[in-house]
């Protein structure tokens, strides 16, 4: 019930792809290792419930933790035709996930709904047929009303966690910065007033 974390993914051709810009539409997550027990199989089930229309119009995506050669080399070798995405190493941990790979289920409000993990072995059918009873109700689930975002009103609050990269495409994480001073500036490219804001302020922050 609570709403679920933000994250960023990268596709195998580069591109980063946000979980704002998935809006209105509930989700379906799978966050695994390639090497995990079963990851394989969950991966090749999950794609069959994508590919059936009963379970529209929810999006199937996978997140694979690890460096994007894992991610080709898995995807290619077991021929799978579930959407595999990179996790740049946040995601997994926001979510709590931990060796096991994990199914979690979002709402179209993007609050979760369901998570499992321990999908394997003697347990796979009867755990993949409770994913199947959920993802059906999915797209009727709505955040209940009055309890939105929770904003914390203190003299000082916690700024949330997030990582990015820079335009050397090197990752910056704010989380690793924790104990330094950190100044974020946002500004519109277009904005004439940036343009001539920034210069001013670069010296002031060396």
């Amino acid at each position: 019930g609570r709403r679920a974390p933000d994250f960023i993914v990268q596709d195998p051709s580069g591109s980063w792809l946000p979980l704002s810009g998935l809006v209105n539409r509930p989700l379906a997550l799978v966050l695994l290792r390639p090497d995990a027990p079963f990851a394989a199989e969950l991966v090749r089930e999950m794609g069959r419930l994508r590919d059936d229309p009963a379970y529209a119009p929810t999006i199937f995506l996978g997140i694979v933790q690890g460096p994007m050669t894992d991610l080709v080399r898995f995807r290619d070798t077991q021929k799978l035709s579930l959407p595999l995405m990179r996790d740049p190493g946040t995601i997994a941990q926001s979510y709590g996930v931990g060796a096991l790979p994990t199914v979690v289920l979002l709402d179209p409000d993007h609050v979760i709904r369901f998570k499992l993990d321990g999908i394997l072995g003697s347990q796979f059918r009867t755990r993949m047929q409770a994913v199947a009873e959920a993802l059906k109700r999915l797209p009727e689930s709505k955040h209940p009303e009055g309890s939105g975002l929770a904003l914390d009103y203190t003299p000082h609050p916690r700024a949330p966690l997030f990582a990015a990269r820079d335009l050397d495409g090197r990752r910056v994480d704010l989380a690793a910065l924790r104990g330094r001073v950190v100044v974020l500036t946002f500004f519109d490219q277009d904005c004439p007033h940036c343009a001539k804001d920034l210069p001013r302020l670069a010296p002031v922050l060396r």
